[in-house]
């Protein structure tokens, strides 16, 4: 069986063996349409204690493998943690968690920091650990380094609007005051603050919310901050993604007619509008780069979504991962450039879990970390408002959907394995096609629902793409925010004809369209992410006398091999993703170099041999 090379933080390639068709309604399932169980190419592992219920608000990881775990500890009143009006809560705290990687975790806690206001961010730079809460950002000194706080530093406080007898740096409090996500870059750290509300109404108590912030900290309790993006509702964290572009997703309400995630840009405008209004409320907005389309009932993809994770390498290199409070589960995020700017789709990714997912993070271990959070009434899932578990990589294939790509004329489908006869019939997909529109209503319904009946359908080569040319798709014009909706209905994998894809719907955000001819070249997001999508994929093996590569390209490509001195012991030529064999007695020593060229890329990976 092919294997990977030995990096632990890789995904190994996925298995030619499919799995067994899953049935519909297993335990588990977090809500109409979402994935019935735990994602089968995945493996669930519990982290936390029985006695340790950590309501997650933030993860990251010191250089010795803790997991540091910021615990929110605020109180719960109606929909939505919003109920202290007025009075600040000081009940979050932060816990240092050791033993926790690996695929059997004997996890120890202890206790770090107490008494922390609303922490809803959480970044370690430089082995310090840094919180988000209320409208400050807080360093936590351990200076004797016995693994308790001794102090904790305000290195920036978000002024508002003073109290009486105070001044701005300790402003009235308002509904869900929150300083969401943290991320440092250099020195300079990235957070949201979001908008916030008095008890009754929309007007807002504290002024300049709603932003996407860079600051430098300062020695004392101001700092200094630059406002780099506006129109944010409750952004409720923050991600890197190619390039070290910034994101971060937002939740549906006022002016928001469903949930997003969002490309967040210096100088750009996302929509929500204040009462009294901001300076910049009369911009145009810039659209999100996903839509996830939201239903009271829960039938469609998103209710409440948490913060987004980058997905660096792997079978998904390239896009996000995105947990969901109310709705529960994971979502998984594509994202393409189409004329400069991002769009994309969502997708289901993984259900099964303990509780709503808030906060994800990527391990030492290369395993997915997630942390869960909840509060009463639509603000919880599964009637749980804790958990902490993983998700390990195992090296099986789920027939699913990849990717959705925009064509001039069309949608353009990527799948995990080759498609089946099936996959050529049009009356094999249903698309429909509707808009949003912003309003001061809360939420929005979708307008002008229309189904499209694909005129052809075409299969690539490799059967690994189908394009579904489509008449009548409009992109976003004004403030018509345009979703092309896809479900699969009886399409399945070339090798089992009874296998159904693992998420059978996409949800895909039209701000443009895309170019280029079906089944063209697909434009490199991020060069890196690809390159390391790549490399996981170039597999070996030794079966039958043979040492086995599979070579992971598209389109034409040379696989070499060569001995620890650099000369050519035996070389092969193909196309796509082919599997060569070379003989073992051709390659003399234990160790050999597998170089692979194609797509632009150089590969090389070591082989160890018997």
């Amino acid at each position: 069986m092919l294997r990977d090379s030995g990096n632990p933080g890789s995904f190994p390639l996925r298995s030619a063996t499919l799995l067994a068709a899953m049935a519909s309604g297993l335990a588990g399932s977090p809500c109409a349409k979402a994935a019935p169980s735990v994602h089968p190419s995945w493996s669930l592992i519990n982290i936390r204690p029985s006695t340790f219920q950590p309501e997650v608000s933030g993860l990251d990881f010191l250089s010795d493998g803790r997991l540091v775990v910021a615990e929110w500890g605020g109180t719960r009143a109606g929909c939505c943690p919003g109920g202290n009006v007025g009075n600040r809560q000081r009940l979050g705290r932060v816990s240092l968690l050791s033993g926790v990687t690996g695929n059997t975790p004997n996890v120890t806690i202890q206790t770090f920091a107490t008494g922390l206001e609303d922490p809803m961010g959480l970044t370690v730079a430089g082995d310090t650990i840094y919180v988000s809460g209320g409208n400050n950002i807080v360093r936590l000194v351990d200076a004797d380094r016995n693994g308790v706080a001794d102090r904790t530093d305000t290195i920036f406080t978000y002024p508002g609007t003073p109290a009486s007898g105070v001044d701005s740096l300790h402003p009235i409090k308002g509904r869900s005051e929150w300083m969401y996500g943290l991320l440092n870059r250099n020195g300079t750290f990235y957070v949201n603050a979001n908008s916030m509300y008095n008890a009754t109404d929309v007007t807002q108590i504290n002024p300049r919310r709603g932003v996407h912030l860079s600051v430098t900290p300062g020695n004392g309790i101001r700092g200094n901050y630059q406002i780099l993006s506006m129109g944010l509702r409750h952004p409720t964290g923050l991600a890197f993604g190619p390039g070290n572009s910034l994101w971060s997703a937002d939740i549906q309400g006022h002016w928001l007619p469903t949930n997003k995630l969002i490309n967040l840009q210096a100088g750009r405008y996302y929509g929500f509008h204040h009462t009294p209004a901001e300076s910049w409320d009369n911009m145009a907005e810039s659209p999100a780069a996903v839509f996830l389309p939201q239903t009271d009932t829960l039938t469609d993809i998103s209710l409440c979504p948490g913060a987004p994770l980058y997905i660096p390498t792997g079978p998904y290199a390239g896009q996000f991962f995105m947990g969901d409070v109310s709705y529960g589960g994971v979502q998984r995020l594509f994202i393409e450039n189409i004329q400069g700017q991002y769009q994309g789709a969502v997708f289901v990714f993984t259900g099964g879990l303990e509780s709503g997912v808030w906060r994800m993070a990527w391990g030492p271990d290369g395993m997915l970390y997630l942390g869960m959070l909840g509060a009463a009434n639509d603000w919880t899932w599964n009637g749980q408002m804790y958990g902490l578990q993983k998700l390990r990589y195992n090296n099986t294939t789920t027939f699913e959907m990849l990717a959705v790509r925009s064509r001039p004329a069309g949608m353009e489908i990527e799948f995990s394995e080759p498609v089946g006869t099936s996959a050529e019939q049009a009356a094999n997909y249903q698309v429909q096609t509707y808009y949003y529109l912003p309003t001061s209503s809360y939420g929005g319904a979708k307008q002008a629902v229309t189904t499209l009946t694909p005129t052809s359908v075409l299969v690539s080569s490799d059967r690994l793409r189908i394009y579904l040319a489509l008449s009548g798709l409009q992109p976003r014009t004004g403030n018509q925010q345009r979703i092309v909706y896809i479900r699969l209905l009886n399409v399945h994998p070339q090798a089992n004809a009874a296998q159904n894809s693992w998420t059978p719907e996409a949800w895909y955000t039209l701000n443009a369209l895309g170019s280029g001819n079906p089944f063209d070249p697909t434009p490199v997001v991020d060069p890196e992410a690809f390159r390391a999508q790549l490399l996981n994929q170039l597999q070996w093996g030794v079966e039958g006398g043979n040492l086995v590569v599979r070579a992971p390209f598209r389109g034409p490509h040379t696989i070499r091999v060569r001995d620890l001195r650099g000369s050519l012991l035996t070389s092969v030529s193909g196309f796509g993703p082919e599997v060569h064999a070379f003989r073992l007695s051709a390659i003399h020593g234990r160790f050999a170099v597998v170089e692979a060229e194609g797509d632009g890329q150089n590969l090389r990976r070591t082989v160890v041999l018997p």
